[in-house]
């Protein structure tokens, strides 16, 4: 994909170190909040910000709060439980030291957050940072949280996920597919509809004889412990898909045996309503980055686009494009290229993402041409997709 920015992996932040077990209190050798990765926080910028050090009858550790008012600390509750002795620095009320207020709504799926602390920034070093730390996150619903942390999630908790090499968290639906012909290989992305189904382009299905496909993991080369590695051989072209003109360029793989979800890997829907001029949504894949270099991104790479109407479009590609097509556009020559085919286009639909179109063509004058990318709505196919993944004997 040509000038995409890496794609955004994950970790789960929360008011202690979760591992698949919740840990209910801080301990002498694991205590308090860790912020992996973030940047230093400026003087001022985060002027609520409290560091606090616990003191109960037989231990000493350290807890992040918040001031909420010239003479309250908000914190969590194992910070405080059978405390002894509490202090809490900064002290002097200035320019650098105001309250923050509590927000007055409930928090939704997939908003956009900071976390910061003075944890922890690494398993391996067990001190605390000596500089304030933060870092962007987005919150998760708690059906997701459930199936890494289990039912002990209750809905009087947030988890959230930010920047960290742990998974594709932020698009855990990504497939990357390795497809074989009678006489070629080549390589394609999808979308996980289901846990069996793949949504793709038609192109990439059609003669195929093999599929191999890495899910759970932004790369397609490391030792990401959450790939997940499928072969199949089960597909499904739509019936009117045309190779000579790329219409109805649609298609899905089906997996042997369902996979099992978990933080890194879990569907995506359809958008269930057409795409509109002019709007903007996000693209991502693991093609070539550049027209000079063959080679697909080992990483996942994503850009904000926006789309375009068909109007527009024909003046670039001619009637060739249907009504079932959308072209997009990104900042200077930022679009989709060789082993992008496939991928999806998605939006933010409610409190989560949506699959709108499937990548299909490209300009003749190069990946780094300044011409829109191609791609196939899935709204005019919503009710074949359905009916396809929903008959038990496909």
């Amino acid at each position: 994909m040509n000038s995409l920015f890496l794609a955004v992996l994950c970790a789960a932040f929360a008011s202690i170190y979760l591992t698949k077990e919740l840990e209910a209190f801080p301990s002498k050798d694991h205590i308090g909040t860790r912020i992996i990765g973030g940047e230093v926080a400026r003087a001022g910028q985060f002027p609520f910000a409290a560091a606090i050090h616990v003191q109960t009858a037989d231990s000493k550790f350290f807890c992040g709060g918040a001031l909420t008012g010239n003479d309250w600390v908000i914190t969590a509750g194992h910070c405080v439980y059978k405390h002894v002795s509490v202090t809490i620095r900064p002290v002097d009320y200035n320019i650098y030291l105001s309250p923050v207020y509590a927000w007055s709504m409930p928090l939704a799926d997939d908003a956009r957050a900071y976390a910061l602390g003075w944890g922890q920034t690494s398993d391996a070093d067990g001190e605390l940072s000596n500089d304030l730390r933060y870092l962007y996150i987005s919150t998760i619903s708690n059906l997701e949280c459930r199936m890494v942390y289990g039912d002990q999630i209750t809905d009087n908790m947030v988890c959230a996920i930010g920047n960290y090499n742990e998974g594709t968290c932020t698009y855990p639906f990504a497939a990357a597919i390795h497809v074989q012909t009678a006489n070629s290989k080549f390589f394609c992305g999808g979308a996980l509809t289901s846990n069996d189904w793949v949504l793709t382009a038609g192109h990439c299905v059609y003669n195929a004889v093999l599929f191999t496909i890495q899910l759970g993991s932004a790369q397609l080369v490391s030792d990401d412990p959450n790939r997940m590695t499928v072969a199949t051989s089960t597909y499904i072209l739509h019936p009117d898909f045309k190779p000579d003109t790329i219409e109805n360029d649609i298609g899905l793989i089906k997996f042997r045996r369902p996979v099992d979800y978990n933080m890194y890997l879990w569907n995506v829907i359809i958008y269930p309503l057409t795409l509109a001029d002019y709007q903007q949504a996000t693209i991502l894949g693991w093609g070539q980055t550049s027209d000079d270099d063959p080679e697909l991104s080992n990483d996942l790479r994503y850009a904000t686009i926006t789309t375009i109407s068909n109007l527009e479009c024909r003046m670039v590609y001619g009637d060739q494009v249907t009504d079932n097509m959308v072209c997009v556009i990104g900042n200077y020559n930022e679009g989709t290229c060789t082993g992008d085919n496939g991928s999806p286009l998605v939006i933010i639909h409610g409190r989560s993402y949506s699959v709108a179109g499937v990548a299909s063509f490209i300009s003749g004058n190069g990946c780094e041409s300044t011409n829109p990318s191609g791609y196939t709505r899935t709204f005019p196919y919503m009710e074949w997709i359905k009916n396809i993944t929903s008959d038990k004997d496909n």
